[in-house]
């Protein structure tokens, strides 16, 4: 389904840049004797932000000189109306206004990214939202189903967040966030992303890992955490983190129903004293390391 619709959106695309086109180079052909009617030709390249596709962008640009080159070369000879006598700057005027124009589209495509990343990510961390994280999962998902890569899924939740701000307020809170933030971004890898699942719930997709190495990260990110000392009117304060560790090793029905794998080994985590990493399969590294 996304395979086509990509599809669709492409010939979408190519159709209306063929058809702007043609619209422009007629109106160019049948007004010769106008200086100024090659400008026209520039006006379908105002649309190459909507096609989001450097491609796209190319292929109009290709249309609109071929077709002014087909203007100057064979319509303007042809024309039983009087020509433009001087072709240089006839010439400049079209070039001048197309550098004009890419520079335009250039500083709107640039304005599309930015409002893209913005609102893919949260305004406080700026780790990518519960949105663009569940577009990520569902990406790693459809590799899996094709490629057979695996990848693993942890969740870590701040322990008693609640009793955090209840205690020092909610700007105190929001820095408690902000240390979470420095823990992931200290410990993960390159190729991981990392999202503010929401409120105090902290979620990352790890591709290649198996379930004990995302587990290892998440433990390093727990003691990371756990390590620093906040500074309060009490004194100097540490919080902890309790991490749910998942792995993707076989076909899910959706996003959801496998990201609950990673919830239930953090609720897991949570019933079984906090301040943890529990799998999916029940077991947990701090219960492990108390056999050893």
């Amino acid at each position: 389904n996304g395979l086509m619709k990509k599809v669709n959106q492409q010939v979408l695309s190519v159709c209306t840049i063929v058809v702007f086109s043609l619209f422009a180079g007629i109106c160019v052909c049948v007004h010769t004797s106008v200086p100024l009617m090659p400008v026209l030709l520039l006006f379908p390249m105002t649309l190459i932000p909507l096609y989001r596709d450097a491609r796209m962008g190319i292929f109009q640009g290709i249309c609109s000189i071929a077709i002014y080159i087909a203007y100057r070369l064979y319509f303007v000879p042809h024309t039983p109306y009087m020509p433009p006598r001087n072709s240089l700057i006839d010439v400049t005027i079209f070039v001048a206004s197309a550098i004009a124009l890419y520079v335009i589209v250039e500083q709107v495509n640039i304005s599309f990214i930015l409002y893209d990343e913005k609102s893919s990510r949260d305004s406080l961390t700026h780790f990518h939202n519960h949105e663009s994280f569940y577009e990520e999962l569902e990406y790693y998902m459809k590799s899996y189903q094709q490629k057979k890569a695996p990848f693993s899924v942890l969740i870590a939740d701040i322990d008693d967040f609640k009793k955090v701000n209840d205690t020092y307020g909610h700007a105190f809170g929001d820095q408690v966030i902000r240390q979470v933030v420095e823990a992931f971004d200290l410990i993960r890898g390159k190729n991981d992303f990392a999202a503010r699942y929401g409120g105090e719930e902290f979620a990352m997709i790890l591709p290649g890992r198996t379930l004990k190495e995302a587990a290892e990260v998440g433990e390093r990110i727990r003691q990371e955490f756990e390590n620093y000392a906040f500074l309060t009117t009490e004194g100097t304060r540490h919080f902890t983190l309790s991490v749910g560790v998942a792995e993707y090793n076989k076909v899910y029905e959706n996003a959801s129903s496998f990201f609950e794998c990673a919830d239930r080994a953090l609720y897991q985590a949570k019933k079984t004293g906090k301040n943890k990493v529990c799998y999916n399969n029940g077991e947990c590294i701090t219960d492990m390391q108390k056999e050893k």
